[in-house]
């Protein structure tokens, strides 16, 4: 059995343990890092994660769609989570302007 990084961390179920966050700042440097060809795709993607909260794989799964009249109460991000099923995601308006208008707004 491998031992555990912090002595007695097994001790703790895992429903209690604390799941590190980046910070607003953080961020930032991770988007200014990004280097290349796809350096503003790749910014843009990492503030999507920050902003929205989305799985990794549902942020890759996102398309341009036809914009249309936003819902009540702010721009929402349909997609489908785990096992296929519907989810609605709240999306800041600045980043849905990234995303669907093409816009080049800061991240955060």
């Amino acid at each position: 059995m491998p031992k555990a990084l912090v002595a007695g961390a097994g001790l703790v179920p895992r429903h209690l343990t604390l799941v590190p966050y980046l910070t607003p700042e953080e961020v930032q440097k991770l988007a200014a890092a990004c280097q290349g060809r796809h350096r503003l795709r790749d910014a843009l993607l990492i503030g999507t994660l920050f902003q929205t909260g989305l799985r990794l794989s549902e942020a890759l799964a996102l398309t341009p769609r036809r914009p249309g009249e936003p819902p009540p109460g702010g721009p929402v991000l349909s997609l489908q989570g785990k096992g296929g099923k519907p989810r609605l995601v709240a999306c800041p308006e600045m980043l849905a302007a990234r995303l669907f208008l093409g816009q080049t707004l800061s991240l955060i």
